[in-house]
């Protein structure tokens, strides 16, 4: 029995002798026999389809490998790796050479990615690995336009009206697309993850507004703007009413007479700036509106016996155009 066991023994170590001597196979564990790299030198050589990818086109980049040696074709895999030993793909080789690409479109961040290609060798020709090739991913290039609807408004009822920033990335994915943050300049609105802004009202003075809209960009895309649009808005009219205390005063005692004005805006809105009452070509009052009212009383003997038309003038401002009462008569007796 002991015979037969050193017997065994002796022919498991020819075996592993003749493995070990031919280069084609080594001893396992568990006397388990596995193949071995080969001993012929090889030199394994990369190039990049091209130096600079775009972020979410990033499978256009693909890598060719050839492994070369002074005699006969070596067969077997290629695997390419990225900076930190990070496997990327493994080319088959075919006649010595194979290729492979970036997994995914958004495979890395922007930056610059160094690769390097390892052939693991096969029964007859040894290991050997490339030198570093690095490329750049590039920012995604962005597009950002602008619509405003409508693009002319009035002062007090802006409200109706919207500005759309619309942002498209060059290479357009299913997900992973940007969507924001968008400002709205000359609108003073900063917009986090959404696209469309609806305008308050009183929020823009009367006139011209240059509105744009920027994308500022983030770690995948670039920066894009709008080119800047003029929103036009218009002067909101007024009404102005006259109130008379009291339509008859006698001469003398013409300060029991008081005179309100109130300025009514077409929309929201407080209308400032002066008011004059007036009597014919005779400035009664010259008023200053608060919060859209003012009013003040006659002096004695400012006029005369006499019957009058009284008419507030309302001069308007940057907002509000002007305008003027209704006539209202006054009696001054004896």
């Amino acid at each position: 029995m002991l015979s037969a066991m050193r017997l065994a023994s002796r022919a498991m170590l020819a075996l592993s002798l003749a493995g070990v001597l031919s280069g084609s196979a080594v001893m396992g564990a568990h006397g388990s026999v596995r193949p071995r790299a080969g001993t012929v030198t090889t030199s394994t050589t990369l190039q990049l389809s091209a130096p600079t990818v775009s972020y979410a086109n990033e499978t256009a980049e693909q890598f060719m490998v050839t492994v070369s040696t002074a005699s006969g074709t070596p067969t077997g895999s290629v695997m390419l790796s990225a900076q930190n030993n990070t496997p990327v793909c493994t080319a088959s080789l075919a006649n010595g050479s194979g290729w492979c690409a970036v997994p995914s479109a958004t495979w890395a961040h922007p930056g610059t990615i160094t690769m390097t290609a390892t052939y693991s060798g096969d029964g007859t020709y040894a290991p050997s690995v490339s030198a570093t090739q690095s490329f750049i991913v590039a920012k995604d290039q962005t597009t950002t336009t602008l619509e405003l609807s409508p693009t002319k408004l009035v002062y007090g009822h802006e409200q109706v009206g919207t500005a759309t920033a619309t942002l498209v990335p060059q290479y357009l994915l299913m997900l992973d697309n940007p969507i924001g943050p968008i400002i709205f300049t000359g609108l003073n609105v900063y917009c986090v993850d959404c696209n469309v802004v609806q305008l308050g009202p009183t929020k823009l003075p009367a006139g011209v507004t240059k509105v744009g809209a920027i994308y500022p960009g983030d770690v995948d895309y670039s920066a894009s703007s709008a080119s800047v649009q003029p929103l036009v808005v218009a002067k909101a009219t007024t009404v102005t009413v006259l109130t008379l205390s009291t339509a008859k005063v006698r001469y003398g005692h013409e300060q029991a007479e008081r005179l309100v004005v109130r300025v009514n805006p077409q929309y929201k809105g407080v209308p400032g700036g002066k008011v004059a009452i007036m009597a014919g070509r005779l400035t009664l009052c010259v008023l200053s509106l608060a919060s859209g009212h003012a009013s003040c009383a006659l002096t004695a003997k400012k006029l005369g016996p006499g019957t009058y038309h009284l008419v507030a003038v309302y001069h308007g401002n940057i907002n509000f155009t002007a305008s003027t009462s209704a006539r209202h008569t006054l009696i001054v007796t004896r």
